[in-house]
């Protein structure tokens, strides 16, 4: 089992820090913090091992550049990616950190999308908590399509699987509120016995039984046609696709 992602944020003012660490909350992510660049140096066998560092420019007694210097001089730190917060705007800053070895800067006041863009480049897709009944583990979708493929067998009747990117249907994907809005919509476009749900890969999966190749297609145009564009999908049905459960999880989870 992979590690949860920990990103650090070294910022002094308790605001700031509450508002980036709140940013995180939909995602299954460890978030540490710091109000001060010494500790990450005291403490540095601890803070050596998050995923990224989210660290303020201007910080009292050690500021956020001169930090960055002393990790340049440590090889422990030398695939530890750092994004700085500034609130100078002037180019001769923003220079210092990109040559003190920052990877990115984000400028104060800051919304939450200019948080999750630039983690998005460095880290990729964030995994999603898994407290919020719309977003499925991968465990729970195993089991659940389990369960699916048994029936399916045991009735003789198709069942197919509808994967739908979500850069094909939502603008932003770093926002969890209208992947799950995009999810209702969908959802008002199926049947009872139908399930629609989130992945942690962020992708819209769809449940359905009793429904063939034509039909799934069938399903596809009516919520390009709700949505009003055309949505990247890739389907999987039980019995005309000769796949496995293994082969079935696998284009899940890519």
């Amino acid at each position: 089992m992979n590690e949860r992602i920990k990103i650090l944020i070294v910022e002094d003012s308790n605001l700031i820090r509450f508002k980036v660490k709140s940013i995180f909350e939909m995602f299954d992510v460890e978030v540490l913090e710091l109000n001060n660049a010494e500790d990450l140096f005291q403490f540095s066998k601890l803070y050596q091992k998050v995923n990224l560092i989210i660290l303020d420019i201007n910080l009292p007694n050690l500021n956020g550049i001169e930090a960055l210097e002393i990790m340049q001089q440590d090889k422990a730190w030398a695939h530890t990616p750092v994004i700085m917060l500034t609130s100078r705007a002037d180019r001769n800053s923003v220079q210092k950190a990109l040559k003190a070895g920052a990877i990115d800067f984000i400028r104060k006041p800051f919304t939450d999308n200019d948080v999750l863009e630039r983690v998005k480049r460095i880290l990729g897709a964030l995994p999603l908590a898994g407290d919020n009944e719309d977003i499925w583990s991968f465990d729970e979708i195993e089991k659940q399509l389990t369960q699916e493929l048994e029936r399916a067998k045991r009735g003789n009747y198709s069942l197919s699987i509808i994967k739908i990117s979500p850069s094909s249907v939502i603008e932003n994907m770093s926002v969890l509120i209208d992947q799950i809005k995009v999810k209702e919509v969908i959802t008002e476009e199926l049947r009872r016995i139908d399930i629609a749900f989130i992945s942690p890969n962020h992708n819209l999966v769809l449940f359905l039984p009793l429904t063939n190749t034509s039909g799934a297609a069938f399903v596809i145009e009516k919520i390009s046609k709700k949505l009003e564009k055309k949505i990247e999908t890739v389907t999987i049905t039980y019995p005309d696709d000769s796949i496995n459960m293994d082969e079935i999880m696998n284009k899940i989870r890519r």
